[in-house]
């Protein structure tokens, strides 16, 4: 599992999206900002995680489609409406039965990713106390 630390201002693919969009190379919001940083304590939560043996790792790029636009869009939301919470962007690999025969792509377990992801809100609601 990987939080990521910034969501960047561009929309770029080579394959379509569930609506066969294909982004060809642009700022999401023109009049924002470049990048947004995770509001969450992406670093301590990284190095508390691995200390528990939970797979985790650091990420600094959602990409730039789907996963960033989503990321992208909710900070910038957040910031404009000065919504002062914990927010940020976690990609989750694929449950194992989600992986077809020959592929080679990382897999978690369902009950692991979740308990991942409420380690992840514990900590970052601790952060912000």
């Amino acid at each position: 599992m990987t939080p990521e630390k910034v969501a960047i201002n561009w929309k770029e693919s080579a394959t379509p999206d569930n609506n066969g969009f294909i982004a060809t190379g642009e700022k999401i919001i023109p009049a924002s900002p470049d990048a947004y940083f995770s509001r969450l304590p992406v670093d301590g939560i990284v190095s508390k995680l691995k200390d528990e043996g939970l797979p985790i790792e650091k990420s600094f790029s959602a990409g730039a489609f789907v996963c960033n636009y989503l990321f992208y869009r909710c900070m910038d939301f957040l910031t404009k409406r000065a919504i002062n919470i914990p927010a940020g962007f976690v990609h989750i690999p694929c449950i194992p039965e989600q992986i077809g025969p020959g592929e080679n792509r990382p897999a978690i377990e369902a009950e692991v990713s979740a308990s991942v992801l409420s380690r992840i809100i514990d900590l970052a609601v601790e952060e912000k106390r």
